[in-house]
Parts: C-alpha cells; sequence; structure tokens
C-alpha cells in the first residue's frame, strides 16, 4: 500500500510538468508568430527601406563633400545617428567626436523635409 500513493504522487508531478512544458510550448510558438508577423509587416520593411536608402545616401555624401584621410568631428540629432555617421564615414576619413571639437572639419546630420535627397536627412559639412 506504500508503493501506490508514490506512484500517483510522481504520476501527478509529471503531468504537471507535462502540462507547464505543453502551455510554455505554445506560448512560445504563438509568440514567436506574432513577432516574425510584426518583423515582416509591410511597414516594417517599408521603414528598413527608408533607414537603407537614408544610410546609402550619407555615406555617398561625405565621399562627395569630403576630402579622403582628413579629421572630422561628426555629430547627429541623436546618439545613434551620430554613431551611424562615425560608422559610416570611418573608411573614408578619421571620426572624432571630441568635446570641444578639435577638428578642422565638421560632419553634422540635420533633418529636413521627409522628401528630401536623404529622406529626411541632410549632411552639413563646414571646414574651419
Amino acid at each position: 500500500m506504500g508503493d501506490r500513493p508514490k506512484r500517483t504522487g510522481k504520476r501527478i508531478g509529471g503531468a504537471g510538468i507535462l502540462a507547464i512544458a505543453a502551455v510554455s510550448l505554445g506560448l512560445s510558438v504563438r509568440n514567436g508568430v506574432q513577432f516574425t508577423a510584426n518583423f515582416v509587416a509591410p511597414a516594417n520593411i517599408q521603414s528598413s527601406a527608408i533607414s537603407t536608402r537614408q544610410l546609402e545616401c550619407i555615406f555617398q555624401a561625405i565621399r562627395k563633400q569630403v576630402p579622403e584621410g582628413v579629421t572630422a568631428y561628426v555629430h547627429g540629432p541623436t546618439h545613434t545617428l551620430t554613431w551611424r555617421m562615425a560608422e559610416l564615414s570611418t573608411p573614408w576619413l578619421v571620426p572624432q567626436e571630441a568635446s570641444p571639437p578639435t577638428a578642422p572639419w565638421r560632419l553634422s546630420l540635420v533633418y529636413v523635409s521627409p522628401h528630401s535627397q536623404c529622406h529626411g536627412l541632410a549632411l552639413k559639412v563646414q571646414h574651419l
């Protein structure tokens, strides 16, 4: 009579673990499907495409407006854009984020009309 309650307890415990695992797996699948649906939504894809075109445009503007190999202070309207501009300019020039800026060139990103050349951003170049 002592083994029967132990077996019953193990079965109940195993069933509980199995139920928790099934619920967890079901929620994981549901969340994964929702995340994927949001990720491939047309609005998200369009936003990513605009961001990519902005970065390509800024990359080309840096190469057109600034001589190769110079040291330039880079600044954007947000920390993320400042970091991106430094990253984009690195193969062409030596970016600097020092404060106060000591570089002879200053590159800034400014917000402009969304229908402008770089889809809402413009490169402002100053040579001191």
